[in-house]
């Protein structure tokens, strides 16, 4: 039982950080149809530019996760601007070369930066447990849950409730009719890259203290998070959560009773066999992705 409490709280955690990211790609994807394969290593970044504020500079915890979240907004806003905008009307498969080689230059220059060792980022609660009979459930990932369903809460009331919502909707649905009726697609645009950017960010300082700073921080964690956007479905933010948190689960059980030897591969093996039953994914997609 010990046992079985610990992989659920491992699972819902690793899980919960893969639907914070992975709720950040679909707020892109609705306003511009792309995939921002960058997205991880903003993850990263985060988490460096906390463990940097943290233990370098001596903020307080919460200035520096503060802090290292308005810069994965600025990185995120830097990368719509200098990168997507200019190069958004080239095929797909360009831009996703693109963004991706965006994220390599992150990833290269975290690493000149601090090296590509690992390094320890403090935790926000601390590193005490929750103990449930001789299982140890850290705060942390109780922090991770808690954080994951408020962000999830949040953005489904934002796109069902609010003008602002709607015209991510419309726009996601048919963007030719919503720029015929005035909705600014290019504000929409930079809006979706800073929620994305921060979001990711967020993701960074939060898996960071259970696992460490790391320059492939993020790589597994985007892996898992577009998995889960593509079983979830794009327009579905509910949908997404489920596939996130299953994939998590997935992973942490079949590591803790089949092998931690392929950790990494257990979430895909489902991805794949779930695709080659429903190819729409677990929750059909109306949002149109673009190729």
């Amino acid at each position: 039982m010990d046992t079985l409490i610990s992989a659920i709280s491992s699972g819902l955690s690793q899980g919960s950080i893969a639907v914070v990211a992975a709720v950040g790609l679909v707020v892109i994807i609705k306003a511009t149809g792309i995939i921002n394969f960058a997205h991880g290593d903003v993850l990263t970044m985060g988490a460096y530019v906390a463990m940097v504020l943290i233990s370098v500079h001596s903020l307080p915890i919460w200035l520096a996760y503060l802090l290292a979240i308005v810069a994965g907004g600025a990185l995120g806003l830097a990368t719509e601007r200098l990168v997507y905008r200019p190069i958004r009307n080239r095929s797909m498969l360009s831009i996703m070369v693109i963004l991706f080689a965006v994220g390599l230059l992150v990833r290269e220059s975290l690493i000149l930066w601090r090296g590509s060792g690992t390094h320890p980022l403090e935790s926000f609660v601390g590193t005490g447990v929750l103990r449930i009979g001789e299982a140890a459930v850290p705060y942390q990932s109780i922090l991770i849950v808690v954080v994951m369903l408020v962000v999830v809460t949040a953005l489904v009331l934002i796109f069902e409730k609010t003008q602002l919502g709607r015209q991510f909707r419309a726009l996601a649905a048919d963007r030719e009719t919503a720029f015929l009726v005035g909705i600014r697609a290019g504000w929409l645009s930079s809006l979706a890259f800073i929620v994305a950017g921060m979001l990711a960010a967020l993701g960074g300082v939060l898996l960071a203290p259970l696992l460490s700073v790391s320059p492939t921080l993020g790589f597994g964690v985007l892996l898992t998070a577009f998995a889960a956007t593509v079983l979830g479905g794009t327009d579905r933010l509910v949908g997404v959560t489920v596939a996130g948190l299953g994939l998590g689960l997935i992973q942490a059980f079949a590591t803790t009773y089949i092998s931690s030897a392929y950790s990494s591969v257990y979430p895909f093996v489902v991805f794949i066999l779930v695709l080659a039953v429903r190819p729409e994914g677990l929750f059909q997609s109306k949002v149109k992705v673009r190729y």
